[in-house]
């Protein structure tokens, strides 16, 4: 199973923080990747529960670096 999870962003440079925070967290679930203004993040699971961890925690580092540039 497969989820992609585009973040569109209002700069290159938010976009770039997002992305180099949460690329140490890339493992076998997740794959991020950079389009200009955009984090672009596939996330992959065996089963829904994995699916739903997997996002959750990415999403909670997208939160940690979004907050830390206000």
């Amino acid at each position: 199973m497969r989820c992609v999870v585009e973040l569109n962003y209002e700069s290159e440079d938010m976009a770039g923080l997002v992305f180099n925070s949460t690329k140490p967290d890339d493992d076998n679930f997740v794959r991020t990747e950079i389009r200009g203004k955009t984090v672009i993040a596939t996330i992959e699971a065996g089963s829904l529960e994995s699916m739903r961890r997997a996002v959750d925690d990415f999403l909670a580092c997208v939160s940690v670096a979004e907050r830390s540039r206000i």
